[in-house]
């Protein structure tokens, strides 16, 4: 718990707070507001972020047995991002789920930028495996009978997102 209180120690605001994510600040935003998100740190000046656009969920797999490996040789679950714009883009600290309902699910990591940052007109696969063996590891795995995907600006207004029906083994959905 944080405080600010008068001289005479009655409350002017309070907060309490929860887990951090490295790299990330907790703010209000707008500014002043009751809404707090985790948002690149901007001290001594209005909260404010970068709306993420352009990014697709372009291909996924809720059943890869052998089709694709992650860095471990290892075939987890996976979804493929590609970005639609004409600049890099990187993707530390939003937010990917496999529940519209709950997207705070799996934070991407802030701390590897190279690795979480997709080139112009590039792609990066993130791998739904729950288990957290790298920084393209997601904190789920998806649903071989179906669900949702989604991808999250740091707001958690839906960037992305996609609903499907029950998965083939080693097979992929593409756009």
């Amino acid at each position: 718990q944080v405080g600010l209180l008068n001289y005479d120690q009655t409350p002017i605001d309070t907060l309490t707070y929860s887990e951090q994510y490295k790299n990330a600040s907790m703010s209000r935003y707008p500014d002043a507001s009751d809404a707090w998100y985790f948002i690149p740190p901007t001290p001594n000046s209005t909260n404010t972020y970068d709306t993420i656009q352009n990014i697709y969920i372009n291909e996924y797999s809720a059943d890869n047995n052998d089709l694709y490996s992650n860095s471990l040789g290892q075939h987890e679950d996976y979804i493929e991002l590609y970005n639609g714009n004409d600049h890099a883009v990187n993707l530390a600290g939003l937010f990917m789920t496999d529940s519209l309902a709950d997207g705070f699910k799996s934070r991407i990591p802030s701390t590897e930028t190279d690795s979480t940052t997709i080139p112009s007109k590039g792609y990066l696969t993130l791998f739904a495996d729950s288990e957290g063996n790298s920084v393209l590891s997601l904190d789920f795995k998806l649903g071989r009978s179906g669900e949702q995907v989604g991808l999250l600006n740091y707001d958690q207004t839906p960037i992305d997102t996609l609903t499907y029906s029950e998965q083939y083994k080693n097979a992929s959905m593409s756009r």
